[in-house]
């Protein structure tokens, strides 16, 4: 399948002195169905990123590989940095899926001194150590930066004033993954000061404030949680990390974190004092997490459902921290449709799933993990913290995933009816499963 819709053109990424007139990419789905990435439409010299799995669905047994182009008939790694000089055919090649899935959520922070960088990324249930690389922003090669056990890594001695794009491979005794997406920061001025989480672009986002200055400024000089979610519809930028700490329990309306031209864009969720809890009120999910943006729930955060389920994936990421918590859901708890979840510690409880499988968590062909000190309730008849699954009259019905439901009609399918507490790893990556599941 082919998708002809042709966005507009822009000046950004393209190397150094080039011009000239607008080329086309295009990209095809090959062996797999659904809609393949957007065409672009770029000046001459201007560097692309190419994309990853987005909205295709993937061959039975297999996982995209890389992208071949009509010119030289090199296969490129998904999100391999290309610069285009002609019009140029991209076609999706599918392969067996490696055995550990590509790392998710990875972000990038300058640190002080100026000159190093810290990247972290979600753990990929089996690996054992990870390989970082980067990229500098005139450059079409990535540079191994190094290897550690677990994330976070820094990197030192880069230079000022550079836009430098960050890679991260899993890695066991038998293989490694792919590239994980690139997250991109921009190291200041060497006569700038440090610190601070803004992380990348060539406007970085400002998150908690860092430099010199006591007066706050950006997102932590807005308060109450909804302007501050409306500071960031208005004014997030790609690369952003922004921290949105809540200081009372609040009530607020559904919202879509999704930004416009923007991508990168990590928020992170953080009662301050005690615990906090969010509720709403709408009927549909409290936060829909789109591409692009990953969502993180923090300490002494509660999100208290309606009569939606509290949140909704549909191609973004989400993070769950110890001390946060998701109930009260009524079309469950976390439902993913796309993107992926990783789950290192929290809690999921107390969230029903009506005419629908998946009573905390539902995955469908997308990255679920679960790790760590993380609790996900299955279903007791004594216990207030169930997570429970029913059918269209209202009956509770098992085998359907109280705890969690993973797959999809092009795959096998797993279950967890009983509670997946501590030390009970659960992980699925759109193709193969592996850990505690009932069935």
């Amino acid at each position: 399948m082919i998708l002809v819709v042709l966005v507009s053109c822009d000046d950004g990424g393209s190397a150094s002195g080039s011009s000239g007139n607008p080329y086309r990419v295009t990209y095809h789905a090959g062996e797999g169905a659904g809609v393949p990435p957007f065409p672009q439409v770029v000046r001459a010299g201007h560097i692309i990123e190419l994309p990853g799995q987005e909205t295709m669905t993937h061959p039975s047994g297999k996982a995209l590989s890389g992208w071949k182009s009509s010119l030289d008939g090199i296969v490129y790694n998904p999100y391999d940095r290309y610069p285009v000089y002609a019009d140029v055919d991209f076609t999706a090649q599918w392969g067996t899926p490696p055995k550990l899935s590509a790392p998710t959520g990875v972000t990038t922070a300058v640190l002080s001194p100026t000159s190093s960088v810290r990247v972290t990324w979600n753990t990929v249930y089996g690996a054992t150590s990870y390989d970082v690389y980067y990229q500098a922003e005139s450059s079409t090669s990535r540079t191994f930066a190094g290897n550690i056990s677990s994330p976070p890594f820094t990197n030192n001695g880069l230079q000022p004033n550079t836009t430098y794009y960050y890679y991260v491979k899993a890695k066991n005794s038998d293989g490694e993954s792919a590239f994980s997406q690139s997250a991109s920061v921009k190291t200041p001025n060497s006569n700038t000061g440090g610190g601070g989480t803004n992380t990348g672009g060539d406007n970085p986002g400002t998150g908690t404030t860092g430099g010199t200055g006591s007066t706050p400024t950006g997102i932590d000089a807005v308060s109450g949680l909804a302007n501050k979610l409306s500071w960031l519809q208005s004014d997030a930028q790609s690369g952003g990390s922004y921290t949105v700490e809540v200081n009372a329990n609040e009530t607020i309306g559904s919202y879509t974190l999704s930004y416009s031209g923007k991508s990168n864009i990590t928020i992170t969720l953080k009662g301050i004092g005690s615990n906090r809890m969010i509720s709403y009120t709408s009927n549909t999910a409290m936060f829909d997490v789109n591409y692009g943006v990953t969502l993180v729930l923090d300490n002494n955060i509660t999100l208290m459902g309606y009569s939606g389920t509290s949140i909704r994936i549909d191609g973004g990421s989400l993070i769950m921290n110890s001390g946060s918590t998701i109930s009260g859901g009524s079309v469950g708890g976390v439902f993913i449709s796309g993107g992926s979840f990783n789950m290192s510690g929290g809690t999921i409880s107390g969230n029903t799933a009506s005419f629908s499988t998946g009573g905390g968590v539902y995955c469908g062909s997308s990255g679920f993990t679960k790790t760590g000190s993380s609790t996900i309730y299955g279903y007791s008849n004594s216990d207030s913290n169930s997570n429970v699954t029913k059918d269209s009259s209202g009956k509770i019905v098992s085998g359907y995933g109280h705890a969690v439901f993973a797959g999809n009609s092009s795959s096998s399918s797993k279950f967890k009816d009983t509670t997946a507490g501590p030390g009970v790893d659960l992980s699925f990556d759109g193709i193969w499963f592996n850990g505690g599941w009932d069935n």
